[in-house]
């Protein structure tokens, strides 16, 4: 597994959903399959380091997630009513609109980053502090609040 299937998989677990990372299908090995069991909600990701785009990797894309929600129910052993897909591709790093590929929807990198990072920064580290058992998470966290302009001015007696 590399470190954006994990930062995936953390986000997805972070956010209630039970992941399997490299999980397979026939032999198509996939990167995660994140599942909601109350709204049986499966979320297939894939990640990808390609820093070209077109055709070529548009089929990549499409190879890798091409499989129907019965097979992922039977792959995770669970009841499935809705499947989203989403490729986690390319290093543009502008804000970029996520786009369909037929049943998938397609963002950079950057973008899914720049989402973790939306909600982060939103978190009070006094209350609401990532714990251990999200290390990539957890370190983002505190690298935000590291750069975060202080709420107060302290004083010079304070220290």
């Amino acid at each position: 597994m590399n470190v954006f299937e994990q930062l995936v998989s953390e986000w997805y677990e972070y956010q209630g959903y039970f992941v399997r990372r490299n999980n397979t299908i026939g032999h198509a090995e996939l990167d995660a399959l994140a599942y909601l069991p109350d709204k049986r909600l499966v979320v297939h990701i894939e990640t990808g380091k390609d820093a070209e785009t077109g055709p070529s990797v548009d089929a990549k894309i499409l190879r890798k997630m091409r499989f129907l929600p019965a097979e992922y129910a039977r792959a995770l052993n669970c009841q499935v009513d809705d499947v989203k897909k989403i490729a986690i591709y390319g290093w543009q790093r502008t804000k970029a609109k996520p786009r369909q590929l037929g049943d998938v929807t397609v963002i950079t990198l950057a973008d899914f980053v720049r989402d973790i990072n939306d909600t982060l920064k939103r978190l009070n580290t006094r209350v609401e502090t990532i714990t251990q058992n999200y290390p990539l998470l957890s370190a983002m966290q505190w690298s935000l609040w590291a750069e975060a302009k202080p709420r107060y001015k302290r004083s010079a007696t304070a220290i």
